[in-house]
C-alpha cells in the first residue's frame, strides 16, 4: 500500500486512479463520502491559528498519537488499495497533511507524497514558496 497526500478538491483524479480518498480534515465536504480519519484533523479551536502555533499544536496532537496504530488503521480503510489522505488546501499551501506525512515518514520510514507530483515538482514548489 502507498500512501499519497492531497486535497478534496483534487478527489475526482484519486477516485480515477483507484486509490481509497481518507479525510483527515475537522469538517469534510458535503460531496465527499469517503472515510475520515479523525484522530489526524486537527482540532476546530486550531482552525484560527496563526501557522506557527498551529504547527506547534499539531505536533503535540501527532505526539500523543501512535504511528504504527495510525498506520493499521489507514491500512484497514485502504482494503489493499493505496490511499490519499486529503484535507483543503491546495498543494503548495500550508496544511496539517504534510505534518502527518512527515511524521509518518520519520517514525515509519514510509515515502509518503503529495499525488500527482513527482519529487522533483515538489522540490520546485517549496523552493517557490521560501522566496
Amino acid at each position: 500500500m502507498k500512501i499519497y497526500t492531497s486535497y478534496f478538491a483534487n478527489l475526482k483524479k484519486v477516485y480515477a486512479a483507484n486509490i481509497a480518498p481518507i479525510g483527515i480534515a475537522r469538517f469534510s465536504p458535503k460531496y465527499f463520502y469517503g472515510n475520515n480519519l479523525l484522530t489526524l484533523a486537527p482540532r476546530a479551536d486550531m482552525l484560527s491559528m496563526e501557522q506557527d502555533r498551529y504547527d506547534r499544536e499539531y505536533k503535540k496532537i501527532l505526539s500523543q498519537l501512535n504511528p504504527h496504530v495510525i498506520y493499521k488503521r489507514i491500512e484497514e480503510i485502504a482494503e489493499g488499495r493505496d490511499v490519499a489522505l486529503l484535507c483543503y488546501e491546495k498543494f503548495g499551501e500550508h496544511c496539517h497533511r504534510h505534518l502527518v506525512a512527515e511524521w509518518l515518514n520519520k517514525e515509519l520510514g514510509l515515502d509518503i507524497t503529495e499525488f500527482g507530483y513527482s519529487a522533483r515538482k515538489i522540490q520546485e514548489v517549496i523552493q517557490m514558496s521560501l522566496f
